[in-house]
């Protein structure tokens, strides 16, 4: 019957899958379903016309571009087209723009736009430049068109269209800032009372709703406030960061930059210009030919915002460009919000908490990312992401920073994002800023917590971490010792180091673009993005599609997974098939189980996984053969294809097949596994290694080897990684293919062995790979977890079973005996203050039973215990309020306050969600409203107008909720602020005996205390 099965799997059956569904799908998130290789054509094809359209016939417009511009923006139409050319990477040698060059260089170009433009050419040719001769003298171009920039201004902090006249426009001045930056950011010399004047006047002149007019008296507009917030972003770079004490190396920078009255107001005033922009239509222009693309592309850059409001201005702009224009003003235009905005990201930012302490370096990010950009001539951008911002947000991004100097405190959901993350292939840094104990100590409790069926550590990086050596420092002496880096590796993704703890502080020397001083802390991050991140052409594209957005199929089976480490007693990493479980579940309907237990009878799978020699007993080899013997399978995979793993293994698998007298062959070329031929299979697009399989990958099929056993496979050893590459992760210095490609390898050998399974061969027309799959051998798992008093991997089992057989009368018991089991576990946990299985086994209790947590929900919830203080604490004698107390009721009172302060803030989280949702709603009604006036003929052209006018039943009693909730928030928000009050003045009594309870364990790490007993 199972050598039947196995034929049948391998014959060709047509490919109906539910992928086949979700291909006619729009992409995620895109209207019309415009891609990133769309996107790469207009480009291309943007490129090619201005090529084709620039002056080549002898004479004075020799290289020049034609345009409309006439005096006194002469020579700008070039100089526009110019910039976009070499921002989309057309180098600086090509003959188009060798005759710009010359062109340029000859022109006095008398308008502040056209200096503006020019000076952007020179300072990007200044840092891509190979000739030292032509180069020294684009630095002394660039010199002069920045010293008439900063002349031009007139001394209201105004721009005009020249140097003469007086009066001048926001849109000249911003053009005159943004080519004043782009000259700073090539190490031109920009006096910093320059950027002072920029400041007082862009923030003396924004209105009182937040937005920016054209000039004096005018209404702000949408392109001017884009503007406005461009340039006090600018300023926060230019000038605030230069004015903070110096950095002092790894210790950090003051605390008055960030908290200075300046940067708190500038701040504020782009904050307000945001919120202005989210209320309204940020591409609403009228003949600027693209003008507010550049704009919206340049905040992008200076903010790292991927929404203005609830828009994401890229996608946005993407679906209103057509990808191409007679006009070269405005092809430009377009050319260069494509070129910026397809950029990838390369690190996110996570924003947490209420206050600012995640943000104390608000520039570090900014000025690294266009330190990496200058230094491989690639640009790099960076973004800001919320901490409840939805996965697909967090993997725009393969490393996300958390930064602070507090504690850090996240919630269960948002710690179960950082895990989806982390799963996926993304890499966490922690920075303590200022190298604060508080935020080192919490980052390290939560990302330990936040693996505990991982059993993994913060363990000091050694000096030969590629961190330290990949392309910088090598054989440099110290440098691991004098950073104190620690990290998280996981042995589910072939030991990759995902989680990195900076306790030192290096992210000051970012901060203030200390790089030459501090090169090696610059370095240091070319190190990481090489060991963390793939080639610059397969980083994370903006307009990918999202796998949150597909449609899951329903549950049609399952595999059973025993996954064993390669070291005799170690636990195997199951979670290491979380994600690529979820989604192939999501596709095919076939759930997979995988468990670290000993190979059970029935088991569908046998799953070795490692890079170091392969160390099992006698007995575990037995115990394999008699299992494969039986139906099982067996997957020996060489993770991070280590030298050392993979001569063992195949030793071992050799010695395997003289046990079971199985052939060993190299796998068919014709085999499902390698065509996709099987339902719920995946054609791969090809098999071409990464740059490290090159030797090991060599052939026009990978180098899969089989045991055959009565002309049935049993076994394959495969001799590269598989599964951490399947779910995304990049692997430095492994041998491997593609996601993609291994991904379609991984899915084609679960849905060959799901058929085999199930041994029955599906309708040629089913869009599902299989039949339905009983639940028996799903009990005897859950059984065998039982009795090793496993009960949330039984609950998770039965409720998995549950979705195959709802109405199985076994299940009701399985449930009531889990139920039990798991309720005595929690209780036992929480009297014990192991607060982590409470979290855990809750969980698996609210999955399985809702209906026991709904009537008592007390049982799983995490409440923090009150420290114990030592009694000896009473003997310390304080003063409070003229009155004589003791610091063991001070502490005891502190602590009391601040466990009502974290429930406040708790409750302030749920109900600014709760608000969000009803303005959502709010802003549905009206967008249904106005589309219903639109239908009978009438328009309404402002949103605030419709809110005005619009006043039907459903829409007053959202309005009469949210002025509830919004009291309710402002109770909470006074109450958090009496509560903090309180705090301090407690903290200020006992504060002068701080060094009477440190012998108690009791420390003042910031403004709060830590017990430390």
């Amino acid at each position: 019957m199972r050598a039947l099965a196995g034929q049948r799997a391998g014959r060709r059956i047509p490919l109906l899958t539910l992928t086949v569904l979700l291909i006619a799908q729009p992409a995620y998130g895109q209207p019309g379903g415009r891609t990133d290789a769309d996107v790469d054509q207009m480009v291309e094809r943007l490129v090619g016309q201005l090529k084709a359209r620039q002056n080549t016939r002898l004479g004075p417009e020799y290289g020049s571009w034609e345009g409309h511009a006439r005096s006194p923006h002469e020579g700008g139409v070039t100089a526009l087209v110019t910039f976009a050319l070499l921002k989309a990477g057309v180098p600086w040698h090509d003959d188009v723009i060798k005759r710009a060059f010359d062109h340029l260089s000859e022109h006095p170009l008398p308008g502040t736009y056209s200096r503006s433009l020019r000076a952007a050419v020179w300072a990007h040719l200044s840092t891509h430049m190979g000739d030292p001769e032509i180069k020294a003298r684009v630095r002394r171009l660039l010199q002069v068109d920045t010293d008439w920039l900063v002349n031009a201004m007139k001394t209201d902090g105004f721009y005009g269209y020249n140097l003469e006249g007086l009066g001048g426009d926001h849109s000249c001045s911003q053009f005159g800032v943004l080519g004043t930056w782009a000259a700073q950011s090539a190490q031109a010399e920009v006096p910093l009372e320059y950027w002072e004047r920029v400041s007082r006047h862009w923030q003396g002149h924004q209105l009182p709703d937040g937005s920016w007019g054209y000039s004096v008296g005018h209404k702000g507009t949408p392109t001017m406030t884009t503007a406005g917030v461009n340039t006090l972003y600018i300023t926060l770079a230019q000038l605030h960061a230069r004015k903070e004490p110096p950095y002092v190396r790894l210790r950090g920078v003051g605390s008055r930059g960030r908290t200075s009255p300046e940067v708190a107001a500038t701040i504020a005033a782009a904050n307000r210009g945001l919120g202005w922009l989210s209320e309204h239509d940020i591409f609403a222009e009228r003949g600027f030919k693209g003008y507010q693309l550049f704009g919206l592309e340049r905040l992008g850059v200076a903010s790292g915002l991927k929404y203005i409001g609830d828009v994401d201005w890229y996608r946005e702009g993407v679906h209103r460009i057509q990808g191409e224009a007679r006009d070269n003003v405005h092809a430009a235009f377009q050319l260069l919000f494509l070129t910026y905005g397809r950029a990838p990201v390369l690190v996110n930012k996570l924003r947490y908490g209420p206050g600012d302490d995640w943000n104390f370096y608000y520039r570090d990010m900014h000025f690294l990312t266009e330190w990496l950009s200058e230094k491989q001539e690639r640009i790099y951008k960076w973004q800001i992401v919320g901490a409840d911002s939805p996965l697909q947000d967090l993997l725009d991004a393969p490393i996300l920073l958390i930064s602070g100097s507090d504690a850090l405190k996240l919630n269960a959901q948002q710690c179960q994002r950082l895990l989806d993350y982390i799963d996926a292939g993304g890499t966490v840094i922690g920075h303590a800023d200022g190298a604060g104990k508080r935020f080192t100590t919490s980052f390290r409790q939560t990302f330990e917590r936040l693996m505990p069926e991982r059993d993994l550590s913060f363990e000091p990086l050694h000096s030969d971490h590629p961190l330290f050596n990949a392309v910088y420092g090598r054989g440099k002496p110290g440098w691991a010792e004098q950073l104190g880096i620690e990290g998280i590796s996981d042995p589910g993704a072939a030991g990759r180091t995902c989680v990195f703890l900076f306790p030192k502080d290096i992210a000051g020397a970012w901060h203030q673009n200390r790089h030459a001083q501090h090169a090696d802390l610059f370095n240091l991050m070319v190190n990481l993005r090489v060991y963390c991140a793939p080639p610059y052409e397969l980083l994370p594209k903006r307009l990918r599609p999202g796998s949150a957005e597909l449609p899951a199929a329903p549950t049609l089976g399952y595999l059973t997974i025993s996954m064993l480490s390669p070291l005799e007693g170690r636990k195997a990493p199951v979670r290491a098939w979380s994600r690529f479980a979820r989604r192939f579940a999501d596709e095919t309907g076939v759930e997979i189980v995988a468990l670290s237990l000993p190979p059970a009878e029935g088991v569908d799978l046998i799953h070795i996984s490692g890079s170091q020699a392969l160390q099992l007993s006698g007995d575990a080899w037995q115990a394999i053969s008699q299992r494969l013997r039986q139906g099982s399978f067996l997957l020996i995979e060489s993770a991070g294809s280590r030298s050392g793993f993979s001569e063992s293994a195949r030793e071992h698998f050799t010695k395997l097949a003289e046990t079971l007298g199985a052939e060993v062959s190299a796998l068919d070329a014709r085999h499902p596994i390698l065509t996709g031929r099987v339902p719920g299979g995946l054609a791969p697009e090809d098999f071409k290694p990464n740059r490290w399989g090159r030797t090991l990958l060599r052939g026009e099929q990978p180098p899969i080897e089989v045991l055959t056993m009565e002309d049935e496979i049993v076994a394959a050893f495969v001799p590269f990684d598989l599964l951490a590459t399947a779910s995304g992760h990049f692997l430095y210095e492994t041998a491997t293919y593609s996601k993609e490609t291994s991904r379609a390898l991984l899915v084609n050998l679960l849905a060959w062995r799901y058929q085999v399974a199930v041994g029955d061969e599906p309708s040629a027309y089913s869009p599902r790979p299989g039949t339905l799959r009983g639940i028996e051998q799903l009990l005897a798992l859950a059984q065998s977890t039982y009795d090793r008093q496993d009960f949330a991997t039984s609950g998770r089992i039965v409720q998995l079973a549950s979705k195959l057989a709802e109405n199985d009368a076994r299940l009701a018991e399985w449930r009531q005996r889990i139920q039990r089991n798991l309720t005595d576990a929690i209780r036992q946990a929480r009297e014990e203050r192991r607060l982590d299985d409470v979290r855990r086994l809750g969980k698996t209790l609210a999955d399985l039973v809702p209906e026991v947590t709904a009537e008592d929900p007390t049982l799983i919830q995490e409440a923090e215990p009150q420290p114990e203080l030592p009694a000896e604490l009473s003997r310390i004698k304080v003063t409070f309020y003229d009155q004589e107390t003791t610091a063991l009721v001070i502490l005891q009172e502190w602590f009391k306050w601040r466990k009502q302060h974290d429930q406040a803030l708790s409750d302030l989280e749920v109900l600014l969600v709760r608000e969000r949702d009803l303005d959502d709603r709010a802003e549905e009604l009206l967008r249904r409203h106005a589309a219903d006036r639109s239908k009978r003929g009438k328009h309404e052209r402002d949103p605030a107008d419709r809110r005005k006018r619009y006043r039907g039943p459903e829409f007053e009693e959202l309005a009469r909720q949210r002025r509830e909730l919004g009291a309710r928030i402002d109770q909470i928000r006074g109450l958090l602020s009496t509560l903090e009050d309180k705090m301090r003045q407690l903290t200020e009594a006992l504060q002068p005996h701080t060094e009477e309870l440190t012998p108690y364990g009791i420390t003042l790490e910031g403004d709060e205390w830590v017990c430390g007993q």
